[in-house]
Formats: structure tokens, sequence, C-alpha cells
């Protein structure tokens, strides 16, 4: 049983290592590349679709990737460590959940163990 409860906290945490990368890179990403991408909407393949099945997607979009370029820009290099402070937090979360549980296994195998023949 401690083996499936550290394999299980490996797995966790190499999840959780994996998003914090891709959090970090992301914003790590310059944001005059979404500012771009905001002006080059309408020449995306699917904009004409968009536009038939929700008329007005367009300056909604706009929008909302100036906002995500505003606070790329705000974040700057604090976004990258703000990631990996609370990719910290969640692996001593992991790790300490996964020794919580091994103990609780440990413990529980010793009270339902068999008591030992008196000896003669």
């Amino acid at each position: 049983m401690h083996w499936l409860i550290w394999i299980a906290a490996l797995v966790a945490l190499a999840g959780w290592t994996l998003l914090a990368w891709a959090t970090a890179w992301v914003l790590g990403l310059d944001p005059s590349l979404i500012g771009n991408l905001a002006d080059r909407l309408g020449d995306m393949p699917g904009s004409a679709w968009l536009d038939l099945a929700m008329p007005g997607w367009e300056p909604v979009a706009v929008a909302m990737l100036q906002l995500t370029r505003d606070l790329f820009a705000a974040l700057g290099t604090v976004g990258t460590w703000l990631v990996w402070g609370a990719w910290a937090v969640g692996a001593v979360l992991v790790v300490g959940l996964a020794a919580l549980a091994s103990a609780a296994v440990g413990v529980a195998r010793r009270v339902t163990a068999p008591a030992a023949a008196p000896a003669r």
C-alpha cells in the first residue's frame, strides 16, 4: 500500500510540476505577441463562421486579449516567481499528504495485526 501512495504522490507531483512549468512559460511570453494576435483576429480561420454563430464576438475577444496583454505586462517577472512559489507550496502539500497517508497505513497495520502468541 505504501508504494501505491508514493507512486500516486509522484504522479501528482509530476503533473503539478508540468502545470507550473507551462504557466511560467506562458507568463514569460512577450506581451506584444498577444497584441499582435488581437490585430489579426479577423484574418484567422473560422472567423467568418464565428461571425455567423456569435455576432459581435470580435470586439469582445479583442478586449479580452488587450486585458490579457496588460496583465502579462504588469506581472512581468513577478508572475514567474509567484508560479514557482505556488508550486513549492503545492509540492510540500503533496509530499506531506503522502507521508501522512503512509504513516496512517503503518499505524493501521500495527493496530490490526494479530497479537503474537505468548512464549512458553
